[in-house]
């Protein structure tokens, strides 16, 4: 009597309806999806999606009640009583959130499988068949792989063109220190020539002439080498 009083058991009677008909519901969506007929558990979804949400909005009512009559127990509601109720707001709650989290995960996997199929290609053609929408992920993985391996060639081509690049101006510049060494040894050379000469030309103006312009010419021929 205190519990019609209180209109508790009106909305539970309300959710236990409503949740029957949504688990009836749902066998009839775990068998559509078996035999991939996709656009009637798209439209069953919809349905089932809406109960779930009124259920818990009413489940939602409840539990604000039960707070409510824990603190103000007008109705003179057992703490048994009280306990009952809580226990079935959690039950349905559980039983709501697997069924939504199985719902939302088919249509996130749908979704899923029908980007992967390409803009080409229709939904309703091709992600019918699982297996057809995962050998065409195969085959789009595989592609994706082709052009990679093609880029590393032409990058490795790159490289190798780079490496024969460097090798070859690295012998001219061994090749120019080798004429600049040689050239430095001449100078060299002709250097200690010209202090000999200057040594027993000492004193003597006229041979101090010849013997710079002898320097001269030993520096200009070993320049135009």
């Amino acid at each position: 009597m205190e519990d019609s009083i209180d209109g508790f058991n009106v909305v539970k009677q309300d959710i236990e309806r409503n949740l029957e008909q949504v688990k009836t519901w749902f066998s009839r969506w775990n068998t559509l999806q078996s035999s991939q007929q996709q656009d009637d558990c798209v439209q069953l979804e919809e349905t089932i999606i809406q109960t779930l949400k009124d259920v818990m909005w009413d489940c939602d009512q409840l539990a604000e009640t039960i707070a409510i009559t824990q603190q103000n127990n007008v109705y003179n509601i057992t703490p048994a009583e009280l306990e009952g109720r809580k226990k079935f707001v959690v039950g349905v709650r559980k039983q709501n959130n697997e069924i939504m989290k199985k719902i939302k995960e088919a249509i996130t996997r749908r979704k899923l499988m029908k980007n992967s199929v390409g803009p080409g290609v229709s939904f309703s053609a091709g992600a019918r068949d699982e297996q057809l929408v995962q050998r065409q992920i195969l085959e789009e993985q595989d592609e994706l792989l082709d052009r990679f391996h093609s880029k590393i060639g032409s990058i490795s081509d790159v490289a190798i063109g780079i490496g024969e690049e460097l090798t070859t101006h690295d012998e001219i510049l061994k090749g120019f220190n080798k004429d600049m060494d040689e050239t430095q040894a001449r100078l060299a050379t002709n250097t200690k020539f010209v202090d000999k000469l200057l040594e027993s030309t000492r004193g003597n103006i006229s041979s101090i002439i010849i013997a710079a312009l002898c320097l001269s010419l030993l520096i200009l021929s070993a320049i135009s080498v």
